[in-house]
């Protein structure tokens, strides 16, 4: 949808019969609307299944284990769109020897080149990449807090990967995220979801916005920071209400939804 809006041009050569299909799932109900407005089919045709994760890879581990540090993580594609510039200036401005801050992921040349001045001599933050899915999963599982201050995401899957490594999770505001985990999950405090700037052109931060954007994103990682430092234990039933979103109960959904067709 993201890629549709920004390269209309590309849809309409490329994505011509979708008004075929006979039905459309789609990650969450708020996705329904944009999905009408993008390729105009109609909304009745349009189900909603939420996300799914690999549960072979993305797991808690057997038991907890905590470092003398509090271990932030962020993992995404390295660039301004998903507020990684702000989380450093926000990591930063916390200024705890006990926490650290490591990025996973591999910049282009322009983000390089920025982050790494972002970064200069701070060795408490770490840029570095795994090799795949599986080496994510195990990487997740040494850290305490997932960090996900995204302008634009389709469902934030990260998120949900992340909490099913068992760990807590600060994140933006997305809609679909939201929705698909529901009140539950979010009031028992293992995500904390951050209020979104005015975004412009999808994925772009209104900066008179930023100020306050940083301020919430600081006490909501704090929040979680201290849960760690507590040895806050992340809830069994949690665990459980994780697990169904993960790509065996999204299948088990889609085939009950496609056999009482």
């Amino acid at each position: 949808l993201r890629q549709a809006k920004m390269n209309p041009n590309l849809k309409d050569k490329y994505v011509d019969r979708i008004h075929d299909l006979d039905y459309v799932f789609s990650a969450s109900e708020e996705q329904k609307d944009e999905i009408v407005k993008v390729y105009g089919i109609d909304k009745t045709k349009i189900i909603a299944v939420g996300g799914g994760f690999n549960q072979n890879i993305f797991y808690p581990p057997k038991e907890k284990e905590y470092a003398d540090k509090v271990r932030l993580v962020f993992c995404a594609k390295i660039d301004p769109s998903k507020g990684i510039y702000e989380l450093i200036e926000v990591y930063k401005s916390l200024e705890m020897d006990d926490v650290t801050l490591d990025i996973i992921g591999i910049p282009n040349e322009e983000n390089k080149k920025k982050i790494e001045e972002y970064i200069k001599d701070d060795s408490s933050i770490r840029l570095y990449n795994v090799e795949d899915q599986v080496a994510l999963g195990e990487e997740l599982r040494k850290k305490d807090i997932y960090l996900m201050p995204s302008y634009y995401e389709g469902l934030g899957l990260m998120a949900i990967e992340s909490l099913a490594s068992g760990l807590y999770v600060v994140t933006t505001e997305i809609p679909a995220l939201m929705t698909l985990l529901g009140e539950e999950i979010k009031e028992s405090g293992i995500i904390k979801y951050v209020p979104l700037p005015r975004i412009y052109d999808v994925d772009k931060p209104v900066k008179e916005d930023l100020p306050e954007f940083k301020e919430n994103l600081k006490k909501a990682i704090l929040i979680q920071i201290k849960k760690i430092r507590e040895k806050k234990e992340f809830p069994k039933e949690m665990e459980d209400k994780i697990r169904s979103f993960s790509w065996e109960g999204l299948v088990d959904n889609m085939n009950n939804i496609i056999n009482s067709m």
